[in-house]
């Protein structure tokens, strides 16, 4: 496996779009990168709660649009192709190809996300925390952080994602990057929850 392609899995997808979405990154004093957005959703928030916490479902809807199926993520590098939640062992693994040619292209990589916490109100999920700990070539580590917003009737998801990347990826990472890249993915994520809750 050629783990130095791993931050293409991060900087390789298309623009933010989404109206009424806000969106904030910086670097922080102790060189990781953070980036934050809120998504409105129309959908009630007991409805999000319970597409989120499913996690053993995941699959079925979190990697749209990330997965090659469609012409847009089919010419990334990295190709995100399974979500498999290891309940005894509180981690979720995303399953990624890197789609290059030989011998630099990969297939099955594993990127493990510990659950390190699960916060609930009234039975409901509130938000949860994911932790990267497993330090390879390009990043140290990562934090996701993702909490659902009741705003009355409807919801919104609040996402942040701290990123620690390694020497050999530093120098080359800039603010603007990891804002469209980490963006990106949280406005597909929104869409792809609203999709879910269609069906």
């Amino acid at each position: 496996m050629v783990l130095i392609f791993i931050l293409l899995l991060f900087i390789s997808i298309e623009g933010i779009s989404a109206q009424n979405s806000i969106f904030y990154a910086k670097r922080l004093p102790e060189g990781q990168y953070y980036t934050r957005g809120i998504v409105p959703l129309s959908l009630p928030p007991a409805k999000v709660s319970a597409i989120l916490s499913d996690f053993a479902h995941y699959s079925r809807w979190a990697l749209k649009g990330l997965d090659g199926k469609d012409p847009v993520s089919r010419k990334h590098i990295g190709i995100f192709k399974n979500v498999v939640y290891r309940k005894k062992e509180h981690k979720v693994i995303l399953i990624y190809d890197i789609n290059l040619f030989w011998p630099f292209g990969s297939k099955n990589n594993e990127f493990p996300l510990d659950i390190v916490s699960m916060k609930y109100e009234h039975n409901r999920l509130k938000s949860y925390t994911l932790s990267y700990t497993k330090p390879g070539p390009t990043i140290n580590s990562m934090l996701i952080k993702v909490s659902i917003i009741d705003r009355e009737k409807l919801s919104a998801i609040d996402i942040s994602c701290t990123t620690d990347f390694t020497w050999l990826i530093d120098p080359i990472m800039s603010v603007k990057q990891y804002k469209k890249s980490i963006g990106g993915r949280i406005m597909i994520l929104g869409k792809n929850i609203e999709a879910m809750a269609g069906q």
